[in-house]
């Protein structure tokens, strides 16, 4: 048996071509809508799963379940799960912390929405993600019910 070779570390072409694909992907939704958008982006995400920008694509993948019509809030949510679980690195963590409180608050889950604004705002204090979660809890205090 031929041993097989260690994986190869993407060559700046590679990452060109990753791009170039993540953005067509990305433009779709401006061009052809949300569920156009899912599409295309699910069709980067299965060519390119180890590129630099799946992280982003998974981000967008949210985004685009969120501006479909009817909204599908438990993909959405899947997708911003998946940035939080799988690329901790990730400066669309924030984001998805943020758009999960936001998902929570459109499903009354007010405790849920505030906890995940209160992450935001602890693990990300400097991003314009805290800001937004600060609104959140200030406009959406404990204990009240609106």
């Amino acid at each position: 048996a031929t041993p097989t070779a260690p994986a190869a570390v993407a060559t700046l072409a590679d990452i060109e071509a990753q791009k170039k694909a993540y953005l067509a992907a990305y433009q779709s939704f401006r061009s052809e809508g949300p569920a156009a958008a899912i599409v295309s982006m699910d069709s980067f995400i299965k060519q390119y799963p180890d590129s630099v920008f799946v992280a982003n694509a998974y981000y967008w993948l949210g985004e685009f379940h969120l501006a479909n019509t009817p909204a599908d809030l438990d993909a959405a949510s899947a997708q911003f799960n998946r940035v939080i679980g799988d690329y901790e690195g990730s400066p669309k963590v924030a984001s998805s912390y943020y758009k999960l409180g936001t998902i929570a608050d459109l499903k009354d889950q007010r405790n849920e929405a505030r906890q995940l604004m209160q992450t935001v705002v602890n693990r990300f204090p400097d991003s314009a993600e805290a800001g937004l979660a600060t609104g959140y809890l200030t406009a959406n205090p404990a204990n009240v019910t609106r």
